[in-house]
């Protein structure tokens, strides 16, 4: 199955929003941890999320970028 690049774009945003929703939720339960290794654990959670994020906000620019190349 083929997507076109404006709706992979899209798509990735979208699935971008929800890994960064996930590292802000991990960021704001730090609080509630008080043993250093969980807290820890946490932090790696947030990293992760906010990695994962990143990778596909970086996807999503790529083909926007390649869609606007494209037209112009």
């Amino acid at each position: 199955m083929r997507l076109p690049a404006r709706i992979a774009a899209l798509l990735t945003g979208t699935v971008a929003a929800a890994c960064f929703a996930a590292a802000v939720k991990g960021l704001r339960s730090l609080g509630q941890f008080t043993d250093p290794a969980l807290r820890s654990d946490a932090k790696g959670f947030v990293a992760f999320w906010a990695f994962l994020g990143c990778i596909f906000l970086a996807i999503g620019a790529a083909s926007w970028w390649l869609t606007r190349s494209e037209e112009g």
